[in-house]
């Protein structure tokens, strides 16, 4: 039998909040009081199922958990879940938990090849090194352009009191601009956002 994605959120946060050593007014507290203690244990029962992204995102943030253990049934991997499948029109997919997971933690998409049975083990083999091994890489060239804009800013005000070192600088700003240009390859935005935008 599949189920719903929101059901057993309850179970899965009442669990998490306890392994997290919070009592729901803990919890509340920890979310600035956006959640009462009272629709913490709403959620819990089961009675409270119109979560938002937002509030799930806080929850996992406040308990210290991937959003996605939140989201589906993970520790029953091998439970089916059922999804809207919007690319036909009114039809419901029955994805494996597991699957799903890995697909929200952007893995593959398990509708590709057969939509019912999507291949747990093709996912992990083909995407989770590759998954990875781009973080890494991103996290790296985020290291590394910290660096050479700090360096750039120095070297820039270096200049303007000994002029010998314009060479330094253009040379910076060029692998500044290099390591840039990489990541904006891998999809990462530079833009240098305030708190509150």
């Amino acid at each position: 039998m599949s189920v719903n994605p929101s059901d057993g959120l309850g179970k899965r946060l009442a669990r998490y909040r306890r392994l997290a050593g919070m009592s729901a007014q803990q919890l509340s507290d920890a979310l600035g009081g956006q959640l009462s203690r009272v629709m913490i244990a709403n959620i819990e029962r089961g009675s409270k199922k119109d979560v938002t992204v937002d509030q799930i995102l806080a929850i996992a943030y406040a308990l210290q958990v991937p959003p996605v253990v939140l989201m589906v049934p993970v520790e029953e991997p091998m439970r089916w879940v059922r999804v809207i499948d919007g690319r036909q029109k009114g039809t419901v997919a029955n994805l494996r938990a597991g699957a799903l997971a890995e697909w929200i933690t952007y893995w593959p998409s398990p509708f590709r090849g057969d939509r019912d049975r999507p291949d747990p083990a093709m996912a992990k083999a083909n995407s989770v090194a590759a998954s990875f091994t781009l973080a890494r890489t991103m996290l790296r060239l985020l290291k590394e352009h910290d660096i050479l804009t700090d360096e750039v800013d120095s070297l820039a005000q270096k200049v303007q009191e000994d002029p010998e070192r314009g060479d330094v600088l253009a040379e910076r700003q060029a692998e500044l601009e290099s390591v840039a240009q990489k990541l904006e390859d891998l999809g990462v935005d530079l833009t240098n956002f305030k708190i509150d935008e």
